[in-house]
């Protein structure tokens, strides 16, 4: 792989009058990937993956990523009476984003030419079969997104004690169509410095105290995730494919929403940040409630339409209300050098799907999108919830796995009738870190935890590798070896013959993915004072630092921490353990 980025900004101001300034400014991100991945024909993947007399494979792709913003401002500002701070600015911004790119797959390489144009097998060299399986795949692709916003911000402060803001913005994205393309979004908030008042000042012990309220919407267009994402939702798109007596034939490959629109989140919040005892207590305690609607997700479809079980429309409404506090205390000021600090900071969250209004019931009353998923959409549930059948062990009697039925019945067949709501989901209830401080002259100590609680998620690789049909063409683990044998026998694991159960949507291997994480440690020495040696520089320090440490955790799989949209982990990669050694000269 090769990469080429290249970042740029230019921004021009001018005062117009001297409380009137006037200003644009224009960036670009550029990024251009190459990539090349070649499996050369005596490799032990291209022998295992042959399809024809001549091996190997070659991959190369190109994509460049271009990025641009232009925004353009008019500020003005003044203070009257000595109390009173007024700023009002206005806005415009324009994003406009492409993404293309071209590749290439070759099936077939000539040894001793890998690596090169003339090491590919030639397309129309056919197999005893008469096959043409050498014949090179090219494809290509563009994307654009563009994003265009008008907005209008006003501030107001009475003597540093009060404070308002308002703001309002008209939002519109080419991610659809005419109709519903723009949207209005406002927000206003205040505060109040309450330490700044005739009743609080003489007080000694607090430093600083402030209330804060704020309430207003905000919007989002990215339709089912990344910034590429979900580009032609509002288009009926066509594919070439195989057609009556093997011509070719132009088919439907997806059904246009034109009704799409903006994800609306709407917050209120409420916090208080203090500094107290000398400044030793600092911190800040927010209470929030956000309800977003028209939610994008995948709408059941029927299938009259050609085939198409869903289709990306809003479709739901999800809330979300906690709270979030950060705290940090100094334990040590001493005037020889000795300080220590500690510091918390957290969240508790609770979310819910309020409502699913484009989904009917179904016959237990409830109202639940993605059916077929092992984590669903449904009301009174929290996002990405398992809905699942519930695993009960092994009948000690023949080895084969049991399942309880919705009425607690125990039972050897597996149903999907008999799914239902564990309480659990991939979204953590609980998240922040915690830390520690340390420095006496010259050295300083840092340590950074994080940790998330209640979060849960699928094990697929455990799954894998207890699977017992596998046994041939994987390594198993060694939980396998209490794999019932006998009648009477109480075992976790059902018997070698009994098949496969890890693609059954059951709660075998739901897993607490809950964690602590040593995720920075941090030494260092700073040698001071330098400049009076006549050295060219000021200050040197040496630093240590490890990352990803050490993970204390129940989960099974290689790593605990993941996105809380993957409810599943099949052999996701490990964060890695990374070891720096620095040196950072002053000149």
């Amino acid at each position: 792989d090769k990469e080429i980025k290249t970042l740029g900004n230019v921004r021009f101001e001018y005062d117009i009058l001297d409380n009137l300034t006037a200003s644009v400014s224009a960036g670009i991100d550029f990024t251009e990937v190459i990539n090349k991945n070649i499996q050369p024909p005596n490799s032990l993947r291209a022998i295992t993956n042959a399809v024809g007399e001549f091996r190997g494979t070659q991959f190369e792709g190109t994509s460049r990523d271009t990025r641009k913003n232009v925004q353009t401002s008019l500020v003005y500002n003044t203070t009257f009476n000595e109390k009173h701070f007024l700023k009002v600015s206005a806005f415009t911004e324009l994003i406009d984003d492409d993404l293309s790119g071209f590749n290439l797959f070759q099936n077939g390489l000539f040894e001793g030419l890998v690596g090169t144009g003339a090491g590919f097998v030639p397309g129309n060299t056919q197999n005893d079969d008469g096959e043409f399986l050498f014949i090179p795949t090219v494809g290509s692709f563009q994307n654009n997104v563009t994003q265009f916003s008008v907005f209008g911000v006003a501030k107001y402060d009475y003597n540093d004690l009060f404070g308002f803001e308002a703001s309002v913005r008209r939002d519109g994205s080419s991610r659809f169509s005419e109709e519903n393309r723009f949207a209005t979004f406002w927000s206003v908030a205040g505060r109040w410095n309450i330490s700044e008042e005739s009743f609080i000042k003489d007080i000694d012990w607090i430093n600083n105290l402030k209330l804060r309220a704020s309430y207003g919407t905000t919007g989002n267009d990215r339709i089912f995730g990344g910034h590429y994402a979900g580009l032609d939702e509002t288009f009926d798109l066509f594919s070439l494919g195989g057609g009556f007596l093997g011509g070719t034939a132009l088919f439907p490959s997806q059904i246009a929403n034109p009704e799409l629109k903006w994800e609306v989140t709407r917050e209120f919040n409420v916090g208080i940040d203090f500094n107290l005892l000398g400044n030793r207590l600092r911190g800040n305690i927010d209470l929030y409630d956000k309800l977003s609607s028209d939610v994008f997700a995948g709408r059941p479809n029927t299938l009259i339409s050609g085939g198409f079980g869903e289709i990306g429309a809003n479709v739901a409404e999800v809330s979300n209300k906690g709270v979030e506090l950060y705290v940090a205390y100094d334990v040590l000021r001493s005037n020889d050098g000795l300080n220590l600090s500690v510091f918390f900071n957290g969240s508790a969250n609770r979310n819910r799907v309020e409502a699913l209004p484009q989904v009917e019931a179904d016959d237990n009353g409830d109202i639940i999108l993605d059916r077929g998923e092992r984590a669903v959409e449904a009301v009174g549930q929290p996002f990405n919830s398992f809905f699942v059948t519930e695993w009960a062990g092994v009948n000690p009697a023949n080895g084969r796995p049991l399942y309880r039925t919705r009425d607690g019945e125990l039972t050897e067949t597996f149903s999907d009738a008999d799914r239902r709501f564990t309480g659990k989901s991939s979204l953590p209830t609980y998240q922040g870190g915690f830390g520690a401080n340390l420095s006496y002259k010259g050295f300083d100590l840092g340590a950074n935890f994080s940790y998330v609680a209640d979060v849960w998620r699928n094990n697929g690789t455990f799954g894998v590798i207890e699977d017992q049909t596998l046994l041939g063409i994987t390594n198993a683990s060694t939980t396998l070896l209490d794999a019932w044998t006998e009648p009477g026998q109480v075992t976790a694991i059902p018997a070698l013959n009994t098949g496969a159960t890890r693609n059954l949507l059951h709660d075998r291997y739901l897993e607490d993915a809950s964690y602590v994480r040593l995720r920075n440690l941090t030494a260092s020495y700073t040698f001071r004072g330098l400049d009076k040696l006549n050295l060219p520089f000021d200050n040197i320090r040496v630093f240590a630092q490890g990352e990803n440490l050490v993970t204390w955790t129940a989960w099974r799989g290689f790593d605990p921490e993941f996105s809380p949209f993957n409810v599943s982990d099949f052999f996701a990669f490990p964060s890695p353990q990374i070891f720096t050694i620095g040196l950072d000269v002053d000149f």
